[in-house]
């Protein structure tokens, strides 16, 4: 890569940027989500024999409803600014349209795994040693588009970690509403008990613990099909695929509506049509 020697720094104007929003997500960032606390057992005494019994699981929420609107309104705010004024924000910059995806933005520049600019400039040097017959000058032209390329990919990736904090955001919001509601399943928290916000944003094993927990809550299987969806049911689904789509996918949606058709035919006759579909 003729382009591999020089250093490119960011934008004044990204970097104020980062540094903003990097205000707006410190205060929770490294903070478990929820937490989930196991019901003590207690000794309950009767006239026939004495026996163990547990007080249900406590449930707490990080931030309350209050609190999760102060922290959700500037962090939108910034979000419909970059989209207003960013046009990377809106595709993957240098990528074809079918690479395009739900998941962080991360660029494959194989230095990964080299955490200081110093690894990877001592890599970038060894790289140019052992390839010293094909490298050549790069033009300003060239330096230009690489530089300009470069922000535009750190832009949107900042965009998309926005994006995935709000829909975060969102997801605890839905997932309350969903725990209130008794024509519902219950929600079954444990799976992002501990997690930080930082981890069910950006890691892998985030997006995986949140898809399960979705999926259970509006699709359970042979439970769904048994007993008729609620109303709540469908009206939790269309919010999430609109609120949350970086987290409850087209798939866990075309499920969810395929339980609900499944669910329909069985409460017809057997002689009708949509029964033997």
């Amino acid at each position: 890569d003729p382009i591999i020697s020089f250093s490119f720094q960011p934008s004044s104007l990204y970097e104020g940027l980062i540094k903003f929003m990097s205000r707006l997500l410190r205060p929770f960032w490294y903070k478990p989500a929820v937490v989930v606390t196991e019901g003590r057992p207690i000794q309950s005494k009767s006239a026939y024999a004495n026996y163990y019994s547990r007080l249900p699981a406590k449930v707490e929420l990080l931030l309350d409803d209050i609190t999760l609107d102060e922290i959700q309104r500037p962090l939108v705010m910034l979000q419909d600014l970059m989209k207003s004024n960013f046009p990377a924000v809106r595709s993957i910059p240098g990528a074809s349209q079918g690479d395009a995806s739900d998941h962080m933005d991360v660029d494959g520049d194989g230095s990964a795994g080299l955490i200081t600019r110093a690894m990877q400039n001592q890599s970038r040097a060894s790289q140019l040693t052992s390839n010293s017959s094909q490298v050549h000058y790069a033009s300003e032209k060239e330096r230009r588009q690489k530089a300009f390329k470069t922000e535009d990919r750190n832009m949107h990736s900042t965009y998309r970690l926005l994006s995935r904090t709000v829909q975060v955001l969102n997801l605890l919001s839905c997932l309350k509403q969903a725990h209130s509601m008794s024509t519902l399943p219950e929600v079954q928290w444990g799976l992002v008990h501990g997690l930080t916000f930082y981890q069910l944003v950006t890691s892998q094993e985030g997006q995986q613990r949140i898809e399960t927990l979705l999926n259970a809550l509006v699709s359970q299987g042979d439970k769904t099909l048994l007993n008729r969806i609620s109303q709540d049911g469908d009206r939790l689904a269309q919010t999430l695929s609109r609120q949350c789509y970086l987290f409850f996918s087209s798939a866990s949606r075309l499920t969810y509506l395929g339980f609900k058709a499944a669910n329909d035919a069985l409460s017809r006759p057997i002689s009708s049509p949509q029964r033997g579909l």
